[in-house]
């Protein structure tokens, strides 16, 4: 996992060197910071969402700008843009109490491809008009409808809560001038129709669409 961890950090550092060698506004030089949940082998997203409040309150810089010349109010809107990622995750016991969401080691190289994307293009956002960030939770059918539904909620908030502690640990502009619209959809919309009761791992998975 630490060979895993060490290669999604140098790859993210070459993208924020490459920003930054293009004039993009970005936020004091310094290490790229991962959550500490991310150096596991898997990653519960209940656990980081108790841990979600302490990591927003950590200090950070102001915005790499000058006023009057390139800070967000003084910029001209840039050409809009679109990502799309498609997050898998880990099966879910649904006999258990307290219904945990879980991402392994893949999946969280996915998470950290998103958020990589999306910190090295903060000229980008912060240029544009119309930032938003639509995450949309899905399930198997194995389960109730009810369960899948609560599923496919934890999964969506799972998604916000890592895109805005990412965001805020490394200092860019917030992610809370986004307009963030989260759907839960359960096992209403396969990827791979199945019958009732399938463990089908294509239909677990999280789609995310970042504007900008």
């Amino acid at each position: 996992m630490q060979g895993l961890v060490k290669k999604i950090v140098g790859a993210t550092l070459a993208l924020l060197a490459t920003a930054a060698a293009h004039g993009q506004a970005l936020a004091p030089d310094r290490q790229f910071v991962s959550p500490t949940e991310f150096s596991g082998t898997t990653f519960s997203c209940n656990a980081f969402a108790a841990a979600r409040e302490r990591y927003m309150r950590t200090p950070r810089p102001a915005f790499n700008c000058t006023a009057g010349i390139d800070c967000p109010q003084d910029l001209q809107p840039a050409a809009p843009k679109s990502e799309f990622f498609v997050l898998y995750y880990d099966w879910v016991d649904k006999g258990r109490a307290g219904v945990d969401v879980t991402l392994n080691e893949g999946n969280l190289y996915t998470v950290s491809a998103m958020t990589g994307r999306l910190l090295r293009d903060m000229d980008a956002v912060v240029r544009s008009k119309g930032r938003s960030i639509v995450v949309v939770g899905h399930t198997d059918t194995s389960g109730s409808v009810a369960q899948n539904l609560r599923i496919s909620e934890t999964l969506a908030t799972c998604v916000k809560n890592i895109v805005e502690v990412s965001v805020h640990l490394n200092g860019y502009a917030g992610v809370n001038d986004f307009e963030m619209m989260l759907e839960a959809r359960g096992e209403t919309d396969l990827a791979r129709p199945t019958r009732d009761g399938v463990r089908e791992p294509l239909n677990r998975r999280g789609a995310i669409t970042i504007r900008y």
